[in-house]
């Protein structure tokens, strides 16, 4: 059996752990089976090959797929015989038997046309390869764009099951076609993990987390990016006013350390940056805290998904949605809150009674929400078991 795992990276952390998670979960109940990625995209600040690398790391084939100009260049590995191939660990894309697309949020209008578009185009060609296609629990939405509204329509027709993250995210499927039976609602899949906690990491000087986010600035408006600093500057003010002792931890490269240090000059005070390549690590470090302020979708999930208390501020629907799977609404922040808001807010970070209070709810959502993701897994090892007993069978 060929399993691909699509639309993960290692650049963002949120990423590399959904890809952790789906290899947890595949390899304890298929450990036979070739687990394989496709190289992504060369990013800003990651050098041309680490991807590879990193994959190698985890085992993972390496699948041959490109498109460009419109032409499926990979179909000359056709010609190429499958012993050689194995020898380099390649898979062709007609070899893959289940894709398990792990997105995030990509497909909407807020994310380009060609996201949605392009696989749109690569589930047509995986159906009529008889593959099955699994979209993982991910935000969507919303859909006002033509182009990416037809591509979208094709990808509900076409694929085998999409699970949806969240409330607002089902009203935008169900909008395109509402007597489809192929979706349903489930929450992120990462809360499953467990963190490592670092050795080197010291929890005395370290109590509450802030997880900046550079998407706060290019995915809001003009005004949001301006008070967003500043935001995050007051309330890291707040926190040193109590002795509460913040820190930085940075989720996705160079971008968000450099705004954590616009953020620390403008709160005017010197903060400890950790940076961890680890993913594991990070929730270790984040399942520590006393508290957490973030941005970034999956730092919020590590915090809850442990009972830590997050104060989130974000660009999507998707953070209000995860904070009420948490019975925590009070944890929601928008960036131009006044003053008293963000006392307000953040007390529950500074007043220990509070804190408790809110720990206890949290972690009684928190396994709630485990239990959905176990749900989850069953529906889609069904899915799996069926098509390898038809493929026996065949």
């Amino acid at each position: 059996m060929v399993i691909e795992i699509r639309k993960v990276n290692f650049v963002n952390k949120g990423a590399e752990l959904m890809l952790l998670a789906i290899l947890d979960r595949l390899r304890s109940r298929y450990p036979d089976a070739k687990i394989v990625m496709q190289p992504v995209n060369a990013r800003k600040g990651y050098p041309a090959g680490a991807d590879y690398l990193e994959r190698a790391k985890l085992n993972l084939y390496q699948k041959v797929h490109f498109r460009k100009y419109g032409i499926e260049w990979d179909k000359i590995f056709n010609y190429v015989p499958k012993g050689f191939r194995d020898r380099f660990g390649l898979v062709l894309d007609s070899e893959v038997d289940i894709v398990l697309d792990a997105a995030g949020f990509a497909y909407g209008d807020q994310q380009g046309v060609m996201n949605t578009v392009g696989t749109a185009l690569d589930v047509k060609r995986w159906k009529k390869n008889n593959t099955i296609v699994i979209f993982m629990p991910q935000a969507f939405g919303p859909f006002k764009n033509k182009k990416i509204k037809k591509a979208f329509q094709t990808i509900l027709e076409l694929a085998d099951r999409i699970f949806i993250r969240d409330k607002i995210s089902y009203k935008y499927v169900e909008e395109l076609n509402p007597i489809q039976e192929n979706y349903s609602l489930y929450p992120d899949f990462t809360n499953l993990l467990e963190g490592t906690l670092p050795n080197n990491f010291n929890t005395e000087e370290n109590k509450i987390c802030i997880v900046p986010n550079i998407r706060m600035l290019d995915k809001t408006t003009t005004s949001d990016a301006q008070q967003y600093p500043i935001f995050m500057s007051k309330c890291i003010k707040l926190l040193k006013s109590h002795n509460l002792k913040p820190f930085f931890l940075i989720h996705e490269g160079k971008e968000d350390l450099e705004l954590a240090k616009k953020i620390m000059k403008l709160a005017n005070a010197e903060l400890n940056i950790v940076i961890e390549k680890d993913p594991l690590k990070i929730k270790g470090i984040i399942g520590a805290c006393d508290g957490m302020i973030g941005s970034r979708f999956h730092g919020l999930v590590n915090a809850l998904s442990q009972g830590v208390p997050a104060i989130a501020t974000g660009w999507s629907h998707k953070y209000e949605m995860l904070l009420n799977d948490y019975n925590f609404k009070e944890g929601l922040l928008s960036v131009d809150a006044s003053d008293e808001k963000i006392n307000a807010a953040l007390s529950v970070l500074i007043d220990q009674t509070k804190r408790e209070r809110a720990k206890k709810t949290i972690k009684n959502s928190s396994d709630i929400q485990k239990a959905l993701v176990l749900k989850m897994w069953d529906e889609i090892y069904g899915i799996i078991d069926k098509k390898s007993m038809d493929d026996v069978n065949e």
